[in-house]
């Protein structure tokens, strides 16, 4: 990595009052993600939701009126997407204009809603554990707050080449996907 030392402002909120999100570990998953595309310094927030108010946003945001699992908000608007070694070759200032930085160097990357009780449904669909999906629907939002998206083919498959680099190392290099399963509650006790 290119700073030993990166600075990240990472938030979670929990609007769910029936149930614990482990703050550390999504702090601590995020982080590695950060990482691997070598930021020095940024900022992102994570908020767990109800059905009902990732409900409202899609119908608002996207027009589309039905609960989802994960809606991303960025707040930069890239050049071209990053990958996993952009900032590696460039400055960050070479992907956004100077205007979008919070400070030089310094970026705030936008926000993550992310309802549970969705992505626990659709864990179970493909048998996936909640804790699993959880990490994949966090990268994969990281993912569109780096200008990446899945609206054309070539877009889509630069986005998922990404998401299976970031997803493999984070099985294969790290204790968090470990921790996401053990954190996370049982899909049972979502109440579906």
């Amino acid at each position: 990595m290119s700073d030993p030392d990166p600075s990240y402002d990472i938030s979670v909120y929990n609007e769910l009052s029936d149930r614990h999100i482990p703050s550390d570990t999504i702090r601590e998953l995020i982080t590695i993600v950060l990482q691997k595309f070598e930021f020095k310094s940024v900022e992102v927030s994570v908020s767990f939701v109800t059905e009902q108010e990732i409900h409202r946003l899609n119908s608002q945001h996207r027009s589309k009126d039905k609960p989802t699992d994960v809606l991303s908000f960025p707040m930069v608007h890239w050049q071209e997407p990053l990958t996993c070694d952009s900032l590696a070759q460039q400055p960050l200032e070479a992907f956004v204009s100077q205007d979008e930085l919070v400070h030089p160097g310094e970026v705030s990357l936008g926000d993550i809603v992310l309802c549970l009780a969705v992505a626990g449904v659709n864990a179970h669909k493909i048998g996936h554990a909640l804790g699993h999906e959880t990490a994949f629907l966090i990268v994969h939002s990281v993912l569109h707050l780096l200008g990446h998206d899945h609206e054309h083919p070539a877009d889509e498959k630069r986005m998922l080449i990404e998401q299976r680099k970031i997803m493999s190392f984070l099985k294969e290099h790290s204790g968090v996907m470990q921790k996401m399963e053990l954190d996370f509650e049982p899909l049972e006790s979502l109440g579906r």
